[in-house]
Formats: C-alpha cells, structure tokens, sequence
C-alpha cells in the first residue's frame, strides 16, 4: 500500500513538474512549482529514462515556443506606446532584424552562418555588401509566410535609416 502511495506522489509531481517545465523551459523554477530541489529533481532524471526522455520533449517544447515568439517579434513586430508629456500619443511597431537573422542562421545555417565580422575602414562598402548579400539569401528562401510583404517592408524600414 504504501510503495502505490509513493508511487502515485511521484507520478503527480513529475507530471506537474514537467507540465511547467514546457511553459518555463526553467528546471529551477518548474522545482520550486512541485516542492523539490533541483538535486531532487536531477536525481530523479538519472534514475528514469523515460521520465528523462519526457524532460528532454518538455525542453524542446519550451523551445518551440520561444522560437515561435521570436519569429511573431521579427515579422508582425511589437507596440510600442508613444508619449508627450506624461500622455499616450500613439504606437509605433518595432520588428527585429537580429531575431530574425538568429531565425534564419539556426534554420539555413549554411546559408547564414557564413556571414563574418570584417574589419574594413570602409564600414559603408561593407555594410551595404552584407545587405545585398542578405538579400540575395532571403530571395532563395520558401519558408518565410508572405515573404513579398516581408521583403518590402524590410527595403522600406532600409531606406529610412
């Protein structure tokens, strides 16, 4: 009776601890949510390959997700409010060039992962170089929804700096 007992503790803890593992991607923080150290919670994991396997996927999942919410800040952008004197005026939405390069570079690595840092006096010349090149790159790429849009608003947001 009481080995079920442990049993059935240990499977609700784990549950709950993985269940917060996939929201947080945060081990410390899933450990506190169920009541158990870190050691604990390690130990745990050495000891059982399929709870271990579990938290692998639960990792993972957290990742999809902040890959999802750094590919929804590079495309759709995020609000900003916009104020004078104390009051809320407007918005303006800001996008992310360095998430999507991060995007791009873990996704065509061997089309992204060759860009270099240069060392030239004529830092323009460069500049404008690793533009054409980028996007010559992105041309080639499918996997980007609404690329067109995608592309135009990024010369347009150029073309202002």
């Amino acid at each position: 009776m009481i080995d079920q007992s442990a049993n059935a503790d240990a499977l609700h803890w784990r549950f709950s601890f993985l269940q917060t593992l996939r929201e947080t991607g945060n081990v410390s923080a899933a450990a506190r949510h169920v009541g158990k150290s870190r050691a604990a919670v390690y130990r745990a994991r050495k000891q059982d390959e399929a709870f271990a396997a579990d938290w692998d996927d639960a990792l993972e999942e957290a990742a999809d997700w902040l890959e999802l919410e750094a590919l929804r800040r590079a495309v759709d952008g995020t609000e900003e409010g916009r104020y004078f004197q104390g009051e809320m005026i407007g918005t303006i939405t800001r996008y992310s060039d360095s998430l999507l390069m991060f995007l791009l570079k873990a996704r065509r690595p061997q089309l992204y992962g060759g860009l270099r840092q240069t060392t030239s006096d004529d830092g323009e010349k460069d500049i404008e170089r690793l533009r054409d090149e980028l996007e010559t790159k992105m041309a080639r790429i499918d996997w980007v929804p609404n690329f067109a849009v995608l592309l135009k608003t990024w010369r347009r947001r150029q073309a202002r700096r």
